[in-house]
């Protein structure tokens, strides 16, 4: 009966929120991922812009990475959010993941320089680090991992992985 109120309540105001909430909740308790997928990406919609938007964007890639096996929507979705906001850590995630099992290393350096350059501090010294690691591991350019090694040094000199990585 909820369901079906939160519905309608959405059929007749599309931006509801609350309404678009509402089903969205009672879907992941009764594991209605289709469902679900449909109607975070409705929330997403109606939210364009903001970080609310954007974190029901992501939820939604999740599910259809994990839930729905659909990984091309998956990635599509959480590269929209990215487009908005570089550093959201969820998209992050989902689209790391896809690149490692892809094993598209070049997309994941990519991928992380863009989240390195929306980052500060400490945060950044460890995306830095984590690019270094991609070009020591993945791509064997010890050069090039020297060089972000450095970077993240500068941004944190007290980083761990960075002096670790300086030393080899």
């Amino acid at each position: 009966f909820a369901l079906a109120c939160f519905n309608q309540a959405a059929a007749l105001a599309p931006g509801n929120d609350a309404a678009l909430e509402g089903a969205a909740s009672i879907y992941r308790k009764g594991q209605q991922w289709p469902e679900l997928a449909g109607t975070l990406l409705k929330r997403a919609d109606a939210l364009a812009g903001t970080a609310r938007g954007r974190d029901a964007r992501a939820e939604a890639a999740e599910l259809l990475e994990s839930r729905l096996n659909d990984a091309t929507r998956a990635r599509e979705l959480a590269e929209r959010v990215l487009n908005e906001d570089a550093a959201h850590p969820k998209a992050n995630e989902i689209v790391e993941r896809l690149y490692i099992r892809g094993e598209d290393w070049k997309g994941l350096v990519g991928l992380v320089e863009r989240k390195a350059d929306a980052l500060t501090g400490d945060k950044r010294a460890d995306a830095l680090c984590e690019l270094a690691e991609v070009y020591e591991d993945r791509l064997s350019d010890s050069d090039k991992a020297a060089t972000w090694y450095e970077q993240a040094h500068d941004a944190d000199p007290r980083n761990v992985a960075a002096l670790k990585g300086l030393e080899r």
